[in-house]
């Protein structure tokens, strides 16, 4: 049970290399977090990596200030921005944006097949939405036993990545023995289809301004 318990935390908290949490400066970059009538506006500004999405919630709360990590309806989810050039070693290599992500997920299954010593299932699949923005979406297993009957114990955690300018955007979400899959998946997809990509960087106060007049 202690070794379960250590491989859970271990996914929970797999390659951390990201800028801090809400409203917070960091090295890397600044997320903001944004109340919405829907729930929870996540907005991040970096050079030419900028992205936004909603997340449709009752309840959003900051969980670790030293990652981009929030409890979401009571599930832990995470934001991880990871720079393009530790996936691709080789520039010369010319990969589709699918290849790239996959790539991507490969670079995360290592690591944690390296701090668990052991081989998850996956089940993989691809997400296009209006904007015909890509993203790869999967889900890894954890190996429970019948005596594993702990409601807040992760059966699954949900991934879905996409490729910004010159860094891959990893989110990630555990679902718990008590919770809903199905629901979990659906709040990726919804994700997916309100995402957005720019260039140039948000301004904050403005968006924030304009939230302010909807209430």
């Amino acid at each position: 049970m202690k070794k379960l318990f250590l491989i859970i935390y271990m996914i929970l908290f797999s390659i951390v290399n990201v800028s801090t949490v809400a409203t917070q400066e960091a090295e890397s970059g600044l997320l903001n977090a944004l109340k919405t009538p829907k729930g929870l506006l996540l907005m991040f500004n970096k050079d030419k990596n900028n992205f936004k999405f909603e997340i449709e919630c009752q309840d959003a709360i900051p969980f670790d200030p030293e990652s981009m990590a929030f409890l979401i309806d009571k599930r832990f989810f995470q934001l991880v921005i990871v720079p393009l050039n530790e996936v691709i070693r080789s520039p010369k290599l010319n990969l589709s944006e699918i290849e790239i992500l996959e790539a991507h997920k490969n670079f995360e299954m290592d690591y944690i097949y390296e701090v668990s010593g052991m081989n998850f299932t996956t089940k993989t699949d691809t997400i296009k939405n209006n904007q015909n923005r890509k993203f790869l979406y999967w889900e890894l297993n954890i190996p429970l036993t019948d005596k594993d009957t702990a409601s807040d114990l992760i059966k699954t955690k949900l991934y879905m990545n996409t490729l910004l300018y010159d860094e891959i955007l990893s989110l990630s979400m555990a679902v718990t023995l008590n919770d809903n899959s199905e629901a979990a998946r659906k709040l990726f997809q919804s994700i997916a289809n309100n995402f957005e990509y720019n260039e140039s960087s948000y301004n904050v106060d403005h968006i924030a301004d304009s939230l302010k007049m909807m209430k």
